[in-house]
């Protein structure tokens, strides 16, 4: 990590969440996912141990699934973007978040439909039904 890398983490570190999120998306619309991994991936590390709040857990849902989607679909790290997925629909679930489940779940399924044209086959088709159902 170069010292100009170093100085961009610590400055999207002084933002706010909200700042966050809206920078992130500004980066999705833009096709610049790399950036946008940095500011999720800021949310997720600051909420993970610290979300008590209802819309800390929706925020920390949002970033998690939005880095799941990037894994997936730009860094074809599925394993990854399932574990993220999955992280983000228990932490729904748990808070009732009827929104952010809705996203992990088309999430989830999304990427094993992926799984299954990238393979070939219908390994997954199991998987796909149990979120989309």
């Amino acid at each position: 990590m170069n010292a100009s890398t170093i100085s961009t983490y610590n400055e999207l570190q002084q933002k706010s969440t909200d700042e966050l999120l809206d920078l992130g998306k500004d980066f999705d619309l833009r096709n610049s996912s790399d950036s946008a991994l940095v500011c999720y991936s800021v949310i997720a590390d600051r909420l993970r141990a610290n979300a008590r709040s209802r819309e800390d857990r929706a925020k920390l849902c949002r970033a998690l699934t939005n880095i799941g989607f990037i894994c997936a679909t730009y860094l074809y790290d599925y394993p990854k973007a399932i574990q993220l997925l999955q992280e983000s629909r228990k932490i729904a679930e748990d808070s009732h978040n009827d929104v952010g489940l809705v996203y992990a779940n088309l999430n989830l399924a999304g990427v094993y439909l992926g799984c299954n044209t990238i393979y070939g086959s219908r390994l997954f088709s199991e998987d796909i039904w149990r979120y989309l159902g």
